[in-house]
């Protein structure tokens, strides 16, 4: 009766740590955590294995055991010491956790990875762009399951991070897991539709739009140098004849073109204004370019071109810089933003960038498109540039 009593209390023993390890195997998300530095909110996902591995972020940073005794988890890294400890279970549930370790207290919360994939299905995948602040322009790509993409873009740099998100009917919620500070934790949704976004972050109300990125097409240049004739000429060109881009040119004030670069990590372009005036000198003859950017409504100059006398007379591709190796790739009725044109079609390269021109035949010194794409470290830089208005 004895040898029974010992073996039915060792079962329920072992039944009562299997049944407290089962309720601590899964993905938790740290929601807050309580330290001398004060409390922060973390949002992190740590994935606590059945084989006794331990996954935080996506990355293996060590093991882990559930200790009886102590009722704690027991956590070895060699990645980070941090992670290596005691943390004492103060409370667990289906879907609650809370451990204290040394002077700091964690809370978790359960994640159902079924549920998320399921809230996820929303109107929020898809691009969406936004203004943070004056300086800055944010893209963010939501796709299922749970993958968002940030890009950042101001001042001439480019930030993108790549993090996971967590979609929250029931409270209107938008968690984003992962190294952008700008969307990390948690953000109240407002409201949202097909075309808008508007939620709460840290006191701020933002409002993001939706991108229709359906037509987005991007026309990758393929040619090499090899592909180009030994011998090219530039009779083909259609603004050989300086007298009529002057006379042309003498009626135009200001010519505007919309300009997008590629941002390959959301699939979405981001577009800037870009502007020249002329000014027509008929008796010299010459012509000048002066151009400008426009940047948080501001407008810049950032170039000047000039042709006349014997600058730049034999430049066919004014106010552009001559293309070599180029060729006639033919020609083409081409509509953009300022309307639909007649244009010779020019490759070449500049450098080691491809260029692709669309020249107006009636309008010399006017492109109603250009791209360039070039290699920068194996990433693939594309801009497209479109006429906008003739002035």
């Amino acid at each position: 009766m004895k040898k029974l009593l010992l073996a039915f209390t060792l079962v329920l023993m072992i039944s009562g740590v299997f049944a407290q390890k089962q309720k601590i195997i899964g993905s938790w998300m740290m929601t807050k955590a309580e330290t001398k530095n004060g409390v922060k909110e973390p949002y992190f996902i740590t994935d606590f294995n059945a084989d006794g591995t331990m996954v935080v972020m996506g990355m293996k940073v060590g093991t882990w055991q559930y200790d009886k005794k102590q009722k704690a988890i027991l956590a070895t890294s060699k990645v980070d010491k941090d992670f290596n400890g005691v943390s004492k279970i103060e409370k667990l549930t289906k879907k609650e956790m809370v451990v204290k370790k040394g002077d700091n207290r964690f809370y978790y919360t359960k994640v159902n990875r079924d549920e998320v994939i399921a809230n996820n299905k929303s109107n929020l995948t898809g691009a969406w762009k936004l203004h943070p602040d004056e300086y800055s322009t944010m893209f963010l790509r939501f796709s299922a399951p749970d993958s968002l993409v940030v890009v950042i873009t101001g001042d001439g740099s480019v930030e993108t991070s790549h993090d996971s998100w967590v979609y929250n009917p029931k409270d209107n919620s938008l968690i984003v897991i992962g190294f952008s500070k700008e969307m990390r934790g948690k953000n109240k949704i407002k409201s949202f539709s097909d075309s808008l976004l508007v939620f709460e972050r840290n006191g701020t109300t933002l409002t993001a739009k939706k991108i229709d990125d359906k037509n987005n097409k991007v026309e990758k240049l393929t040619f090499v140098y090899d592909d180009f004739p030994e011998e090219y000429t530039d009779d083909q060109l259609p603004w050989r004849d300086f007298d009529a881009m002057v006379d042309y040119l003498s009626g135009v004030k200001k010519i505007v073109y919309r300009h997008g670069v590629l941002m390959p990590d959301v699939n979405v372009f981001n577009y800037q204004t870009y502007y020249s005036e002329i000014k027509v000198d008929p008796q010299k003859p010459s012509v000048n370019f002066t151009n400008f950017s426009i940047e948080n409504g501001t407008a810049n100059q950032y170039s000047e071109k000039h042709k006349g006398g014997l600058s730049g007379m034999y430049n066919y591709f004014f106010p552009l810089e001559e293309l070599s190796p180029f060729r006639i790739a033919g020609k083409e009725t081409v509509t953009v933003p300022a309307g639909t044109f007649k244009c010779t079609v020019v490759e070449g390269l500049d450098g080691d960038t491809k260029v692709k021109l669309w020249m107006i035949d009636d309008k010399p010194g006017v492109y109603a498109k250009k791209i360039r794409q070039g290699d920068n470290f194996g990433t693939m830089e594309y801009s497209v540039e479109e006429l906008e208005s003739i002035e």
